[in-house]
């Protein structure tokens, strides 16, 4: 039996984020950020990116893919608000003063945030069954997995713009790969659908229904 490619997505999360909270939780640079020096994942991301690992890894977490979809989404939501209205203050809940003791604060960045918010609805469209609903959840996969792949090039590539908005704390990278794997999940999790049915289809004649 082939292994679920959207478990061992959701598999790979669990342990990226399980390692960022077990960083926080005893001071292991190293476990925040893919090595030290890097950008350090906040442990509110670390924790959305945990309930959304469980909920694609776990057989009985297809259940709160909604819920957990919502979740990731209204978190989202409100750190943006948090850059352009009233901030809450969500991410800086968990491990207060170890965050202060960065500098700046580590928090939640905005490209992260618009991720969330993105990868949130994405999930929430995974559980409709509408015919609209497949293209609108793989367009937000796409646009997230497209962040999150520009964000790994610019650190490859040490080029700031590509992970950072102006002066504001920068997308880390194991937020990036998370987001990348989360929303690879969310494109497998219906590729006979929607786009995916385009990208999957073998045949050599005329363009799949849903790419007319």
């Amino acid at each position: 039996m082939s292994a679920n490619p959207q478990r061992l997505c959701g598999a790979a999360v669990i342990v990226i984020a399980g390692l960022v909270l077990t960083g926080w939780a005893f001071s292991v640079e190293g476990f925040k950020s893919v090595f030290p020096g890097l950008t350090a994942m906040n442990p509110l991301t670390a924790l959305l990116f945990l309930a959304a690992g469980l909920v694609l890894a776990l057989p009985r977490g297809q259940a709160l893919i909604l819920p957990a979809g919502l979740l990731l989404g209204l978190m989202g939501l409100f750190r943006l608000l948090g850059y352009a209205v009233w901030d809450f203050g969500l991410d800086t809940l968990m491990f207060r003063h170890a965050l202060e003791a960065y500098s700046p604060p580590n928090r939640m960045a905005p490209n992260t945030a618009l991720g969330f918010l993105m990868t949130g609805l994405a999930l929430a469209f995974l559980k409709r069954r509408e015919p609209w609903s497949a293209k609108a959840g793989q367009s937000l996969a796409l646009a997230v997995t497209g962040l999150s792949l520009f964000a790994m090039l610019g650190y490859s590539y040490r080029v700031l713009r590509f992970y950072a908005i102006g002066s504001f704390m920068p997308m880390a990278l194991n937020t990036a790969i998370c987001f990348a794997l989360i929303n690879s999940a969310v494109l497998l999790a219906r590729r006979g659908e929607g786009w995916m049915a385009c990208l999957s289809d073998t045949s050599p004649a005329m363009p799949c229904v849903p790419c007319r």
